[in-house]
């Protein structure tokens, strides 16, 4: 005898597993689809960013010329964002337009979007060290800013897990070394050099910069 109330249990949980599945495959596309236009939007920004550079790097003296270069690449990362804010590129893509901004000389604009980015990038990102480290510096060229900036690169200097900490610990030394204050620009160069040894393979350039740095230091 066929057990009708089985077999209506069987289509009732196929229909279920086939929504479901309808359902998973309606977002993956979607997502897939949202992906894509993110990065066809970015690519094309990157260009105008490229642009800039090569400008900036061939004829820093085309002042007007590179003003409507970076005014392009910024406008062209903020059509990009609006593209694909809720991709996974958004926060480098904000990045990117925080760049362009400080070649606009919107110091404030930039730093703005650079807190977003550091809020939005995972922590686990490879470019978040670089980011937080890039963040530091924007706020010691902001006036009111200084002291958060000093705060931050110092914890970016003394995370013994930051893998760009040669890094953060050269620029700490190179702010001091700005503002006079040589001991303080000794001390943490001096470490720097003790923990990266610059005699070995695969050498940090921070520590060798901050080497050379030294020996002008009595």
């Amino acid at each position: 005898v066929v057990s009708y109330k089985y077999i209506k249990q069987v289509a009732i949980l196929s229909a279920l597993v086939s929504v479901g599945g309808g359902s998973w495959w309606g977002y993956s596309w979607y997502t897939i689809q949202r992906e894509r236009r993110a990065q066809l939007a970015f690519a094309e920004a990157y260009e105008e960013y490229q642009k800039a550079l090569m400008l900036l790097l061939q004829n820093p003296k085309a002042t007007e010329e590179l003003k409507q270069r970076w005014d392009d690449a910024g406008l062209a990362f903020k059509v990009s964002y609006k593209a694909g804010q809720h991709a996974a590129l958004a926060p480098y893509v904000m990045a990117f337009q925080a760049d362009a901004l400080i070649h606009q000389g919107k110091l404030d604009k930039a730093l703005e979007l650079m807190t977003e980015v550091l809020k939005t990038l995972p922590k686990t990102s490879p470019l978040y060290a670089i980011y937080e480290i890039k963040y530091s510096l924007m706020q010691l060229d902001s006036a009111d800013r200084v002291n958060d900036g000093m705060v931050l690169l110092h914890k970016c200097a003394t995370d013994t897990h930051n893998k760009l900490r040669d890094q953060a610990l050269y620029y700490e030394g190179m702010y001091y070394w700005a503002h006079n204050e040589v001991i303080k620009a000794k001390k943490i160069w001096e470490e720097l050099v003790t923990l990266y040894d610059i005699t070995r393979k695969g050498k940090s350039p921070w520590a060798v910069e901050a080497h050379q740095l030294l020996s002008y230091i009595p």
